[in-house]
């Protein structure tokens, strides 16, 4: 390569390197009701990789930059491509009351539950991951269970995240699903439970 000497960074291709990417979208509703698309793949070089910036495009259009770290052949990784405008994503509060159990206990209990709804709208199948939390005790005298008729989960504690549920399923074109959570948290009366 010719480099012209004007004290001016340029940037020159060493080499193209093209691999197959499977696409999926993670759903986090309670956080914000958006739809994240994301691309894994296997390193299939012979050399390793070595790190630096990357400047990821969706359909031709730049989207963001990230950064690799060292890949040698075999490993994944996983980048994000934003938003995916083409899943849609509704999250909602079906009910939540607080009661006192029994006459003679000196107990509480909240319920909480969610209805979650989730709208393929690509041209194909896509694989979606929706993730919530169920509560954590971290007091023996504070109970927590899923509520029946809750949707059951395909993955509890997700990457091993105790409390991360996981409904990850294939959407078929136009496909539209619901999925209802649910929780209960038991407590003595007088005591203060945070983060529900």
């Amino acid at each position: 390569a010719t480099v012209p000497s004007d004290a001016s960074p340029h940037k020159f291709v060493i080499a193209e390197h093209a691999m197959a990417a499977d696409l999926a979208v993670r759903v986090v509703p309670k956080q914000v009701p958006l739809a994240h698309l994301y691309a894994s793949l296997t390193y299939d070089g012979k050399d390793p990789l070595l790190p630096g910036p990357v400047a990821l495009f969706r359909d031709g259009a730049f989207v963001g930059n990230s950064g690799l770290a060292m890949m040698r052949p075999k490993e994944k990784v996983e980048l994000g491509f934003g938003v995916d405008d083409s899943v849609r994503v509704a999250y909602r509060l079906e009910d939540g009351e607080q009661s006192t159990s029994g006459i003679f206990t000196n107990s509480q209990r909240i319920e909480r539950r969610f209805r979650i709804e989730i709208a393929n709208h690509h041209d194909k199948p896509i694989d979606i991951t929706v993730l919530d939390q169920l509560p954590v005790s971290q007091d023996e005298r504070v109970t927590v269970e899923l509520l029946n008729g809750s949707t059951r989960p395909t993955k509890a504690d997700w990457q091993d995240r105790k409390g991360v549920y996981a409904w990850a399923n294939e959407y078929k074109p136009g496909e539209e699903r619901v999925i209802k959570f649910g929780y209960g948290v038991d407590y003595p009366e007088g005591a203060y439970v945070a983060g529900l």
